[in-house]
């Protein structure tokens, strides 16, 4: 029981984490200064980064330890919102598809 609390609440960061940085994507956009007409482009193409690894979601989680993958998606999404915060070029936009 108290596993599946655990992956709950791991789960529950994750997304928050992730669907935060979402909706701040299109902030960033401008502060790059992209083109709004980029802005849809640039959530396709972030949307679609998505897409890949979700397809393989099954194959990744039976190559590696469940308990190491959190840690390592809980070292990335922290090492991501670190240097995106202080990456201000198109160099943050791929730092944005590790989301």
């Amino acid at each position: 029981m108290i596993v599946s609390r655990t992956y709950i609440f791991f789960s529950a960061i994750f997304d928050a984490s992730t669907l935060a940085m979402a909706w701040f994507a299109q902030l960033y956009f401008d502060t790059l200064g992209l083109d709004i007409f980029y802005f849809g482009l640039m959530d396709e193409g972030l949307n679609l980064a998505v897409a890949l690894p979700v397809f393989y979601a099954h194959a990744i989680e039976s190559e590696i330890n469940t308990k190491t993958l959190l840690g390592l998606l809980l070292l990335l999404i922290t090492g991501c919102y670190f240097a995106i915060a202080y990456v201000s070029s198109l160099w943050g936009l791929l730092i944005l598809l590790l989301f």
